[in-house]
């Protein structure tokens, strides 16, 4: 039910009232907050009796905590977690990893999540937390509430092969798609290999790379139609690379660079982005704005809030060989063809 997410109090108010006899469609359900109820309609011929009806109830479907090392998830779906949506980071459907501030020799290490998915949770799909080593592969992170995939404070892991789509539907129904929220975001951490990562028609930013996050690669992956800006790197020193992907038909920026040096971006294909507007407000200054917000470059001016030893300036930013446009619209054949060549 639309309405407006507030980030200082977790709240979440509705724009208008619904009267569930008249507004509601079959198989649909509403809550009313003034009775403290909930509505369903059921779909045409059945009864009440006769009707599956679901409610989730627990708030993390899988939790591993340090120092739980060598751990592997493999061949499971994770689905309808009743998590939060934001408070303090919520809790993942599925929520792994360490304490931030152990010791490296505390910290779990060589996890991996193979052939899973996690979908159609209210938070976030899942998160990883200060773990060493890890892999997630041949996965998928769907119509979850939140992220779809979060992680902070890892040291080195591997992304190959996973979906990460269509996630943020709760903060949407709030009109809220920036902080905090992405197809995938990492916080902190460093060595990170992206390898054909499909990040695309979020309701939010496509992949993200946030605060302190060092020596990634992004390869042969894809952003499109994220609701923002597709590839997006924020006050992380690198050095970044992006290298033979694509990043197109995003609502703001194909690839933003706010507050981070040493970026390489190589082979990409990055078109029909959207005008690259100032993150969630935020006043940029040294901004440069190429090709129509396809890249948008910038510092940020809260940067000292934040952490005042990290990079205030974006330097080494280096563009080799890339196909960048702004134009209408193509098929995908064509969008092909000119990548190719």
């Amino acid at each position: 039910k639309p309405g407006t997410y507030d980030r200082a109090s977790d709240s979440y108010s509705f724009d208008r009232a619904i009267n569930p006899s008249q507004d509601l469609q079959r198989g649909q359900f509403t809550v009313d907050e003034a009775s403290n109820a909930l509505y369903i309609r059921l779909p045409q011929g059945q009864t009440i009796n006769q009707a599956n009806i679901e409610v989730a109830r627990s708030e993390q479907l899988f939790r591993s905590r340090e120092p739980n090392s060598n751990l592997v998830l493999r061949n499971l779906e994770f689905a309808h977690a009743a998590n939060r949506y934001h408070r303090n980071y919520a809790f993942g459907a599925v929520d792994i990893g360490g304490i931030r501030g152990l010791s490296e020799l505390k910290s779990p290490q060589n996890t991996v999540l193979e052939n899973i998915s996690v979908y159609d949770n209210s938070g976030p799909g899942v998160r990883l937390r200060y773990t060493q080593n890890v892999t997630v592969r041949d996965s998928d992170f769907a119509r979850n509430g939140a992220s779809g995939l979060f992680t902070e404070g890892m040291d080195g892991i591997l992304f190959q092969n996973i979906d990460a789509q269509y996630n943020n539907w709760r903060g949407n129904l709030g009109n809220y798609r920036g902080w905090a929220v992405a197809g995938i975001k990492n916080a902190r951490g460093q060595n990170f290999t992206a390898d054909n990562v499909n990040a695309s028609y979020n309701y939010a930013h496509g992949y993200w790379h946030d605060v302190n996050v060092k020596n990634t690669l992004f390869m042969n992956g894809i952003a499109e139609q994220n609701s923002r800006h597709g590839l997006f790197i924020e006050v992380s020193e690198g050095p970044h690379q992006f290298i033979n992907s694509i990043s197109r038909d995003n609502g703001s920026a194909g690839v933003m660079i706010n507050t981070s040096p040493n970026v390489f971006l190589q082979g990409n294909y990055i078109a029909n982005n959207g005008s690259g507007q100032d993150f969630e407000g935020e006043q940029l200054n040294n901004g440069i704005d190429t090709g129509d917000g396809e890249i948008r470059v910038g510092a940020r001016t809260d940067r000292e809030e934040i952490n005042p030893e990290l990079p205030d300036i974006v330097d080494n930013i280096t563009v080799i060989d890339n196909v960048i446009e702004n134009t209408s619209a193509r098929t995908d054949n064509e969008l092909v063809d000119i990548y190719s060549n």
